[in-house]
């Protein structure tokens, strides 16, 4: 299955300037949301494992964070003794995780914040995040 968590388009100029404090976020916070998520015995129920890969820019090559997780369709029951199937024809409904995510990372990004961890020294706009880095 693939999953891709994407962050707004407004926080491409932060993370431009804090790149690896935004990425970090966002490994974890989306690793955190599927784990949780998966482990719901209302969704899955299962412990689950996968792959996340980071694209930090868009075809057009514009800012555009977002990872991509390959996770396989079910996981083990938590004694695991057996594989878990998905309820549905997708791995969890598309609303959950993303309801979950956008809480975990937007908390994440608040306590990094008051915690003086974001940078805010370099000038950059945000119409930065809209044009290709390219001619053409």
């Amino acid at each position: 299955m693939h999953v891709v968590f994407t962050l707004p388009r407004q926080l491409a100029p932060l993370t431009l300037q804090n790149k690896k404090v935004v990425y970090d976020l966002l490994f974890r916070t989306s690793a955190e949301t599927l784990l949780e998520v998966a482990r719901d015995p209302k969704h899955l129920g299962a412990e689950i494992g996968f792959f996340s890969v980071l694209h930090s820019w868009s075809q057009k090559l514009e800012v555009h964070p977002h990872v991509h997780c390959v996770v396989p369709a079910g996981g083990l029951s938590a004694d695991r003794s057996r594989w878990i199937k998905p309820r549905y024809a997708f791995f969890l409904p598309v609303k959950v995780p993303s309801r979950v995510f956008r809480g975990k990372f937007g908390a994440a990004l608040q306590r990094t914040f008051q915690e003086g961890r974001l940078s805010f020294t370099e000038t950059c706009s945000p119409s930065l995040s809209r044009k290709p880095l390219l001619p053409g």
